[in-house]
């Protein structure tokens, strides 16, 4: 694949998402029900759009945007899609048009559904991952399904999920992941504070880093970096990596929420109930002694397929 497309279209993916080394690494355990309530949902109706840079040179456009809440399967979900195009004058040599969207929990932070739909030069890829975040398997196109760590999230859904979470320097986040049929925990330092300045203003930000564990396609030569502001939002404002081609940058150009006054009072509602239903579950499962894993008290859709075959593990 060229390397100037996978710099445009999957910019994405190389910063929350790097290949793990070989073999599968464990996550972490699971936090538990009471951290997963203290992390922040993304905001629905919010969309972030960036000018993609390499070098000196205007390399195309990518956006980031949360649909809105909506009850899935029974379940609160959000449909989170990323797409990246590359600029006109770059079509003429290499035109690229990704697209990857996932259906994210909104009350327990993990993915549902995983779709990656990549349009390069003459390369093409199209792949859908159905995950069972209930009885941890995720099944793909080809019928082959694989164990996922609790909460599962795939190369999209990573990003948000350390959005969701405070975050202090120094520290670091693993992110439970499971991405081209293997598992891993995916650590994102945290540094220092800094302001930077993007076409759509000035922020303050904390830097965070994903520590890629292999050469994988991109090759890593330098730091990869991503600046997220220090409010609760930790929106993703600059984003800035060194791959073996060169340079590529991601600067925020505009953000907006689309009927934020709305869409805010629906937030503070759906965690309000999901806040009610997790005490409730909680008192129950400790008056009955039962296992307070994800399972008991989120039963898994009824038209889920994963459960009703033989999960063969599987790794390539």
């Amino acid at each position: 694949m060229n390397g100037h497309g996978i710099a445009l279209g999957a910019l994405w993916v190389l910063l929350l998402t790097p290949p793990p080394a070989s073999g599968s690494t464990a996550a972490p355990a699971d936090s538990g029900r009471g951290a997963e309530m203290r992390r922040m949902p993304p905001i629905p109706g919010e969309r972030l759009e960036y000018t993609l840079e390499y070098g000196l040179v205007r390399a195309g456009s990518a956006s980031m945007e949360v649909g809105p809440l909506e009850q899935v399967l029974g379940r609160p979900c959000v449909t989170l899609t990323t797409r990246a195009r590359s600029a006109d004058a770059f079509d003429l040599v290499f035109k690229v048009d990704d697209w990857v969207r996932s259906l994210f929990d909104f009350e327990r932070l993990f993915t549902w559904r995983f779709e990656r739909h990549i349009r390069e030069g003459s390369y093409s890829r199209d792949e859908t991952v159905h995950y069972d975040p209930v009885n941890r398997v995720a099944r793909y196109d080809d019928g082959r399904a694989y164990r996922t760590p609790a909460q599962a999230q795939d190369v999209l859904s990573a990003l948000y999920f350390v959005r969701s979470g405070p975050l202090e320097p120094g520290s670091s986040v693993f992110v439970p992941t499971h991405a081209d049929r293997k598992n891993y925990a995916l650590e994102v330092k945290v540094g220092q504070e800094e302001t930077v300045t993007t076409p759509a203003g000035t922020f303050d930000c904390v830097v965070v880093e994903p520590v890629l564990q292999s050469e994988g396609i991109f090759r890593q030569q330098g730091r990869l970096q991503i600046w997220l502001t220090r409010d609760p939002a930790h929106v993703p404002v600059l984003m800035k990596s060194k791959v073996v081609i060169g340079h590529v940058a991601a600067l925020l150009t505009r953000r907006v929420v689309a009927g934020a006054d709305s869409t805010l009072a629906a937030v503070d509602s759906t965690l309000a109930a999901a806040d009610s239903a997790f005490t409730a579950n909680a008192a129950g499962s400790a008056g009955s002694g039962a296992d307070s894993d994800a399972g008991a008290a989120h039963p898994a859709p009824s038209d889920s397929s994963a459960a009703e075959q033989p999960v063969r593990e599987e790794s390539r």
